[in-house]
């Protein structure tokens, strides 16, 4: 219990102490410093007094003059220099002298600067913030360096060994000068690495680091990330990781950056001004046991290379994957040394899923692929477009007994692969065939377009339909790589080729049919493909009533209203079927709803009024075959006769029906007509002093409907209305007004 005591002690005292401080120009360091209200003056000041765990709040303003950290914290209780509640913060080294770090920090630990801006800082060999010695625990983060003309600089330079340090979210812009680096790490020590280095989410543009590089991680370090930068107008390298430089290390046991990873960083123009312009995006020299993935490199020398500068150096183990690189001025990927024995080579390298697109646009002979002194690397699973440039492979210091392997890539040019340039083994080869031949290798390669998104943005995403869909070497297995778009590398039986993985939804089938137009015919359109899953499909379907499977190879017509069976079976085994209704118009159908006959004879005042029911759409009407149409269902001014009256609807299916205009006769004495009992329930009888043999009667409806007629056979006659409605009722003889009755 004592011990669990003094332990708790021990902790609360390296926290219960920890003081906030305030600093501003305008303070003075004789007050307490400890509000906003009371600041200190310097910042020189409050470091001195700085313990474990303390902040220091840096209040809006300029400071001047080098700031040297005289102590810092303990693991888990760094002290903070920051900028209070995100005030601008100005620490500007205009009258630091040469050879003067603006902030140095020499054998100090536990240290973290945060969101300060470093300008102003001219001269030469002045690093704005220097670590040197042995520091473990530094965070420099949310800060801005800018706006410097100082040769032999460095924004922020660590020197010697050290273990966490992280240089995070950070601008670095308009840093000018000869050597004007952004970011360096010089491993020097001899037996103890840099280890768990982070530089991730900066931003670094308008940087002239040229002969060196924007962000270089060189000689004894041993375990970092370089990840989620973005780099832009270099001019020279981007980003490096290196191995075999004398000035950093004298022991060659440790002297190579190793074990780490370079990922998502976007590299753009990365141009050399010196040497004819060899600047890579991202290039590793004599590097070890690196993996650089899910980059983007365009606009520079070379997109990417992995070489070794150093006599008696090698770059080995380096896993190249998933990375774009696209439009740079020479080649887009290249690796091994490039003047070996003179220089060192490269062994052992894996290049898989890298999209190379139209680099080379300077047409010099460099290609897609560059491939130096090299032995057994592998290059499989690569998409090389060539574009601007007929260049594809330039193998120049290679031949088919340096173990080298390539299999499994897409290869394609718009103007033919047959019209490429390539290189092998000092020989000029024309075509792609040609290299095939001279190499033995990818043979079991593609040659088509693998039909890219859009190849003038461009848009690098594959088609679904692309055939580097599942085409990747079957022995991949890539269960801890991810795509261009940070998704599963594997989704299917077998990997995508390039690097976009196209992603497999579950496979399902898409339906586009056309329905039968008129009742009962057979002009209907079987369509239907496959969707998601893994391309390609194989279609088939069965017709109502079952059946054998019949092959689908695209749209089938003539086909008659019912249900088909469809089935998709996709590249990977996957199966699916589903019922394809082809559904058909409504039954068109056309009657005689009422005829007016012609009174008297050669009148020409007979009617006709149809009705129609079904088909589709809105309909018209015709009585001579067609000649003309019209919307509305009555046709008057008819003589007696037999017509036959046409109706359409708007698919053009037609229907007839027959009606017969006879010829009316009035009764003799048309005012002796009568109807009684009136209201009536069951039936009516009409009175009428006189009939013809024609004369007929009507019962219409107060709503126009018909609901009765029949001929007149006698002067006193019954007519059964008890199917008839309650309510009131129009009797009509032949072409008399109407005799109006109630039904109850």
């Amino acid at each position: 219990m004592r011990i669990t005591l003094l332990l708790f002690l021990s902790l609360l005292s390296s926290f219960a102490f920890a003081a906030t401080y305030y600093v501003s120009p305008a303070g003075n360091n004789a007050n307490s410093g400890t509000s906003a209200a009371t600041p200190w003056k310097t910042i020189a000041f409050a470091l001195n007094m700085a313990n474990d765990g303390d902040i220091i709040e840096l209040m809006a303003g300029t400071y001047t003059g080098k700031i040297t950290w005289t102590d810092g914290g303990v693991a888990g209780s760094p002290i903070t220099l920051r900028n209070y509640n995100d005030d601008v913060v100005i620490i500007d080294g205009s009258t630091v002298g040469n050879g003067q770090a603006l902030m140095a920090i020499e054998n100090r630990s536990y240290i973290t600067i945060d969101g300060l801006r470093f300008t102003n800082h001219n001269g030469n060999y002045q690093p704005i913030i220097n670590l040197y010695g042995t520091c473990n625990g530094i965070i420099i983060t949310n800060c801005e360096f800018y706006n410097t003309d100082c040769d032999d600089s460095y924004a922020i330079l660590c020197e010697g060994k050290g273990d966490d340090i992280q240089i995070t979210n950070n601008y670095l812009h308009d840093l000018l000068g000869f050597n004007a680096v952004g970011i360096l790490f010089v491993g020097s020590n001899t037996t103890t690495p840099f280890t768990n280095i982070i530089v991730s989410n900066n931003m670094l543009e308008n940087i002239e680091p040229a002969p060196s590089e924007a962000i270089s991680l060189n000689g004894n370090v041993d375990g970092f990330e370089i990840m989620g930068n973005t780099l832009t107008n270099i001019n020279n390298i981007g980003i490096v990781m290196i191995g075999g430089e004398d000035w950093v290390n004298t022991n060659d046991e440790v002297n190579f950056a190793r074990n780490g990873v370079c990922s998502n960083n976007t590299v753009s123009h990365a141009n050399s001004i010196y040497g004819g312009g060899y600047a890579a995006g991202i290039y590793v020299d004599g590097g070890k046991n690196i993996t650089i993935e899910n980059n983007t490199v365009t606009g520079s020398d070379i997109g990417m290379e992995i070489g070794c500068e150093n006599m008696g150096f090698i770059a080995e183990n380096i896993l190249v994957r998933n990375n774009i690189l696209y439009r740079n001025e020479k080649s887009g990927l290249g690796f091994g040394g490039y003047d070996f024995p003179s220089t060192g080579m490269v062994q052992n390298c894996t290049f898989t899923g890298n999209t190379v697109f139209d680099n080379d646009i300077l047409d010099i002979g460099f290609g897609q692929l560059w491939i130096q002194y090299a032995l057994n690397c592998t290059v499989t699973n690569n998409i090389f477009y060539a574009s601007t440039s007929p260049w594809l492979v330039n193998a120049e210091i290679v031949n088919t007994g340096m173990g080298n392997t390539l299999d499994y890539n897409a290869y394609y040019y718009p103007g033919g692969l047959e019209n490429t340039t390539n290189f092998f083994d000092f020989d000029y080869l024309s075509g792609f065939a040609a290299l095939q031949t001279a190499t033995g290798q990818d043979l079991h390669s593609i040659t088509s377009d693998p039909l890219f998104v859009n190849t003038l943005t461009p848009d690098l995403h594959l088609q679904y339909i692309s055939p580097c869909a599942q085409a990747g070497d079957p022995s991949f297995i890539g269960a801890d790589e991810w795509d261009m778009d940070g998704q599963m590398r594997m989704q299917g039986s077998y990997v995508d080729i390039g690097a976009d993985e196209i992603s497999i939804e579950p496979l399902a089938i898409v339906q586009n049919l056309t329905p039968v137009t008129c009742y009962g015919s057979c002009n209907g359109v079987l369509s239907f493909s496959g969707s998601f899953g893994c391309a390609p499909y194989s279609l088939s379907y069965k017709n109502p009533g079952g059946g054998a499977w019949i092959t689908y190879t695209g749209p089938v017509s003539g086909k008659c209203a019912g249900t088909y069976k469809v089935r998709v079976i996709d590249g990977c085994g996957t199966t699916v079927l589903a019922n394809a209704i082809l559904q058909q118009d409504p039954l068109l159908t056309l009657n005689v709803a009422s005829i007016t006959n012609e009174t008297p004879a050669g009148a020409g005042n007979g009617k006709i009024t149809v009705s129609s029911t079904g088909g589709f759409g809105s309909k018209q009407y015709s009585i001579n075959g067609g000649a003309t149409w019209q919307s509305l269902k009555k046709f008057n001014g008819l003589s007696a006769g037999t017509y036959t009256v046409w109706v359409k609807d708007a698919h053009n299916c037609m229907q007839t029906v027959t009606g017969v205009v006879g010829v009316g006769a009035r009764l003799e004495n048309p005012e002796n007509i009568s109807v009684f009992p009136n209201p009536a329930s069951d039936a009516i009888t009409l009175l009428t002093d006189a009939f013809s043999l024609e004369s007929s009667y009507r019962i219409m409806h107060i709503n126009g409907e018909v609901v009765g007629s029949g001929s007149i056979t006698d002067t006193t006659m019954e007519i059964d209305i008890s199917g008839l409605a309650a309510g009131m009722y129009f009797l009509y003889i032949d072409n008399h007004l109407p005799l109006t009755f109630v039904k109850q």
